[in-house]
């Protein structure tokens, strides 16, 4: 989330929650884990392409504003305690 708010492209593997946060070839580029051919072709398509580095990091920052706000996590962390109380 930190290079995407940087608005920098990222090439997270499937593992944990990347899937749910990163859409493969919108905001982000996903590879297997432990494909290493797979993510050194992810990472020699955005040296080669500066157009596709701006499209993934401009997508990405987007999805951080829309989402992943320290606002927007705040607000559901505290959604979560208060739900708790009930």
């Amino acid at each position: 989330l930190e290079a995407m708010a940087a608005r920098k492209p990222t090439v997270p593997t499937r593992a944990g929650e990347n899937s749910r946060i990163i859409e493969h070839g919108t905001d982000g580029m996903l590879v297997d884990s432990r494909d290493v051919d797979g993510m050194v072709s992810a990472l020699a398509s955005l040296v080669s392409d500066p157009d596709r580095r701006r499209r993934l990091g401009e997508a990405g920052r987007g999805k951080v504003e829309q989402g992943f706000t320290v606002e927007h996590m705040t607000r559901a962390h505290e959604k979560v305690y208060l739900e708790a109380l009930r």
